[in-house]
């Protein structure tokens, strides 16, 4: 993936973890109709979108990420993530791991959108 898909996969992460392309609007207080556009990769007038070095730096800032964190692909360390989650709710149904300490790190992988449906 080059930079442009880079940081379209990562705000589109972003938009997930917020609930909608508004709430990121709003956390970065720009326009929600920059965000759509950014999105959909195009404006009114049909020319190409690019989410710039600023405002990837703004995105990065509102939603406490380390910066450059928009311009990393971090496909390989959500799977060994998910694949941890897994391994935990594994254990926990199979009774290997301790209520207690599934209780400590499901909140954290949650925190992290990796959990699935089976942790409320």
């Amino acid at each position: 993936m080059n930079q442009r898909e880079v940081r379209l996969t990562n705000l589109n992460k972003i938009i997930n973890q917020a609930g909608s392309a508004i709430e990121v609007a709003r956390k970065v207080e720009t326009p929600a109709t920059y965000i759509s556009q950014l999105k959909s990769k195009c404006s009114r007038n049909g020319k190409l979108r690019t989410l710039g070095d600023k405002m990837a730096t703004r995105i990065e800032i509102a939603f406490n990420k380390p910066v450059g964190w928009m311009s990393v692909d971090h496909s390989d360390s959500e799977r060994a993530l998910k694949e941890i989650a897994h391994i935990v709710h594994s254990a926990t149904l199979d009774g290997d791991l301790s209520p207690k300490i599934s209780n400590l790190l499901v909140p954290h992988l949650n925190n992290l959108g990796c959990c699935h449906e089976w942790y409320k």
